[in-house]
Parts: C-alpha cells; structure tokens; sequence
C-alpha cells in the first residue's frame, strides 16, 4: 500500500491521499506548493520538500528548427566568404528569416504564458494568490512587492525571487541602476527627513529636528522593503544624524540655560 498523505493549507486539512491522487489535485489546481502535507496528521512539512508529490514537467524542446532524422548528416568546414554547396544566397536569407521568425514565435508564447499564468507570492510569512501578472506588476509598483519576495507559478520546480522575474524586473532597466551603484527612484521621504532636519538647526528648532528623524526612520523601512530598488539611504541616513544632532543640542542648550539660572538666583 502506498503511503498517505494529508495536505492543509490556510488552518484547513485534507485527505489522506495517495501520491496518485495528489499528482491528479495538482494537475486540476487544487493542490499547489503552497500546501503543508504530513503522513500522520502531526508532523507538517512544506509541500517544497516533497517534489515527488507533484507531476512531473515535461521539458519541451523546440522541435522547429531540428531536420528529419534521416536527413541528419555531418557539416562541413565551409571557407570565409565562400557560399555553401548547393545553396543560393537567397535560400540561405530564406532560411535566415525563417530562424527569426521562429524564435520571436517562441518568445512570443513565452512571454504570453507567463502573463496568463497564476502566480503565488510571499510576503514575511505570508503566502497569497493566486494572482496574474498584471496584478503582480500592479502590487511592485504601488511598493507592496519587493525584489526578494518568492514567487511561484505551476511551470516552476521551486520558489524564486521576484528580481528572477523579467516581467517584473527586466534586465535592460536594472542593469544602469546597478551599474550607478544606486536605483532609479529615490524616496521622497529621505529628502523630506534631511530638509526638516537642516531647518531644524536655523529655523525650526527641536520640530524640525523631531520631524527629520521621524521622517528618516520611516525613509530606510520604506527602501529596506522595496528590496532596495528605492535610492536615498544616504540622505535618510544623513538627515537621522543632523536631526539627532539638533535634537541634542536643543537639549544641551536647555540644560545650560537652567544651571544658568539657578546659579544667578543663588
């Protein structure tokens, strides 16, 4: 008899079933990586643990571009410069175009895919989903989603960062930010704290300076969960120190005022 199992997710448990039976639920999208699953009922596991529990995933191969088998043969060293035996110029452009068009095709089903796929993702702890593309765009770009949130679709073998994703993260608009040695966007909360904290020193004392450490503090939460893709650490950092360093002068000088006095009075 082959073993059991129990799956559970969100508090609710189901089963037991055969690893047949799970293969099946996996294939109709009621049992995901998402599930926690136990042979006893007790001991519970991420369903990550147990690949064999899931169907495996044929790898498809594109078969355009592979000739007949029997027309398989060896090729030949062909001299620069000098056309192949047998073949026009024009054949040879034919068969170039077709290559292109080919793998556009290609790319094109891929891309089509992966935006019609349900998509999970984790937050902390937190698992949710299932979700499209477009919602996973929308939630990177309201600040609810961070580079190194997991993501997982049906398609994949494990989780992975979202910054794997080039839906989410393409390439070509990651790489000037990495190479700048920043990001693109920068928050407007780190250039909020070091203005207030700069007023606090000649203008607006101890609000000023209460305001830039406020605002600096909720500056590095705000880029520490964007998975710093948001710049300005440097002015959240630099407007935190200004805004103590008010703060504590403030503090100083009150401190002298009082001895002040209670010296002239004495």
């Amino acid at each position: 008899m082959s073993e059991q199992y129990h799956i559970r997710l969100k508090g609710q448990v189901q089963g037991p079933f055969s690893v047949e039976e799970l293969h099946d639920l996996a294939k109709r999208g009621r049992f995901s990586r998402l599930h926690q699953v136990s042979t006893d009922g007790v001991a519970w596991e991420r369903a990550t643990k147990h690949p064999q529990l899931f169907p495996t995933l044929a790898m498809q191969m594109p078969q355009a571009q592979l000739p007949p088998a029997g027309d398989l043969h060896l090729a030949e060293p062909e001299v620069a410069g000098a056309p192949s035996a047998g073949v026009s110029d024009a054949a040879l452009q034919k068969q170039q175009h077709a290559g292109l068009a080919a793998h556009e095709q290609t790319a094109s089903h891929q891309k089509t895919a992966a935006a019609d796929a349900m998509w999970y993702y984790t937050q902390g702890a937190e698992e949710a989903g299932p979700v499209l593309m477009a919602d996973l765009q929308q939630l990177l770009a309201a600040g609810k989603l961070s580079a190194h949130d997991m993501l997982w679709t049906d398609s994949m073998a494990d989780w992975v960062e979202a910054n794997t994703i080039a839906e989410l993260f393409p390439p070509a608009s990651a790489n000037p930010a990495s190479f700048a040695g920043g990001a693109s966007d920068k928050s407007k909360m780190a250039t909020t704290s070091l203005v207030l904290s700069i007023l606090g020193f000649f203008c607006i004392p101890f609000f000023g300076s209460l305001g830039g450490v406020v605002c600096g503090h909720l500056a590095r939460n705000e880029i520490r969960a964007s998975g710093n893709t948001l710049g300005g650490s440097g002015s959240a950092l630099t407007g935190l120190i200004l805004g103590y360093l008010g703060l504590a002068s403030l503090l100083l000088v009150i401190v002298i005022s009082i001895i002040v006095i209670l010296v002239s009075s004495s």
